[in-house]
């Protein structure tokens, strides 16, 4: 079951693993420059029959002790520290033919910036660019996107694995528009430039909506619509609306998850 995921930053960010996992020990001395803070979201589609259980592992320590289910966030409303500089998180499970990684090489810059660790795709999908995939994605980064007094920040992450781009529209009436160009036209995926932060004036409830860019008066059916149907943005907050599962797929429909940040 999605959620609302609303939480405060803690500058005393919990530790999954003990001083094996890098910067939960002295790795880092201490020192919130050479921190980085992590969590784990499962939202890997597994191959038939498989469970939807994945397992995932950072220096060879358990980042999701006992696994983490389909949908399920670890450490939930809080963070795991770990060293800043190379990393490299490995998942197992799922049908997953072999222990998973990222792409590419990923470097965590430190000063305690934050990060969600995605496995998303489709274990077994036809068309390779759906297939399995680690997705390391910064959260909001003040230092880097400062918004002026009275706005909010809101960015679309589709990780739902198709073949089709979504917008996120800002009402669920006929003719409408975009909420912003930044959640306009968002295929599978992510990476940086494609999936920036709109800076948006706060205000609301809003009441928001899913469609393809072919059909700006259709809304695709989500399966938890109250999660988009009333959402307040707060000055000074930043909402990363996610879209996962697949139109159609009846163990694992279409849903939004929407993480704000709140400084």
């Amino acid at each position: 079951m999605v959620r609302l995921v609303r939480f405060a930053f803690a500058a005393l960010a919990v530790c999954i693993a003990v001083a094996a996992l890098p910067g939960c020990g002295s790795d880092d001395g201490g020192d919130p420059s050479r921190q980085s803070l992590v969590r784990v979201l499962n939202l890997l589609l597994p191959a038939a029959g498989a469970a939807a259980t994945v397992n995932v592992t950072a220096g060879g320590t358990p980042l999701t002790p006992g696994g983490l289910a389909y949908g399920q966030m670890v450490p939930g409303e809080t963070f795991s520290t770990v060293a800043s500089g190379s990393f490299n998180p490995q998942v197992t499970g799922s049908g997953l033919p072999a222990p998973l990684g990222p792409a590419g090489p990923i470097a965590l810059v430190g000063n305690q910036t934050r990060y969600i660790v995605v496995v998303a795709g489709q274990t077994g999908a036809a068309d390779p660019a759906l297939g399995p995939q680690v997705l390391v994605i910064p959260e909001f980064n003040p230092q880097v996107d400062a918004l002026p007094a009275g706005y909010a920040a809101v960015r679309l992450l589709n990780l739902s694995p198709a073949a089709r781009r979504l917008s996120l529209f800002g009402n669920t009436g006929a003719g409408s528009a975009p909420l912003a160009p930044q959640v306009a036209n968002v295929g599978f995926g992510f990476a940086p430039g494609a999936n920036q932060f709109a800076t948006l004036p706060a205000g609301g409830p809003f009441s928001l909506s899913v469609r393809e860019p072919g059909s700006p008066a259709v809304n695709v059916p989500v399966a938890n619509p109250e999660v988009l149907n009333s959402l307040t943005l707060r000055a000074g907050h930043a909402y990363t609306v996610i879209l996962s599962g697949q139109t159609g797929n009846a163990a694992f429909p279409l849903t939004a998850r929407v993480l704000e940040w709140s400084g």
